[in-house]
């Protein structure tokens, strides 16, 4: 549509054709930033490397698999939301 009003669907197709090598490398990036915090609380928490370095790799590990699965149903459900509201749109 022109000027970009589209009613949010300019932004749903852009998230559609990112290539898996950028989701995977966000996906990587936030599991890094996830491992240190969680290594930095426990360990703070219990004064224990030993702990705080279990519950970090078990815990982000968890995390970046939910996330990912997240990222991928939530961009499912806004297409299919898009495509009832756009039905042109979904057909173009």
């Amino acid at each position: 549509m022109p000027n970009g009003i589209d009613g949010g669907h300019e932004q749903i197709h852009y998230m559609r054709t990112i290539p898996i090598c950028i989701i995977m490398t966000k996906t990587l990036s936030f599991a890094a930033i996830h491992f240190t915090v969680a290594f930095s609380l426990v360990y703070l928490m219990t004064g224990s490397l030993m702990t705080g370095g279990l519950v970090a790799l078990v815990e982000p590990c968890v995390n970046t698999l939910a996330f990912h699965l997240h990222e991928k149903l939530w961009t499912r459900r806004q297409t299919e939301r898009t495509a009832r509201a756009f039905p042109v749109l979904a057909t173009a």
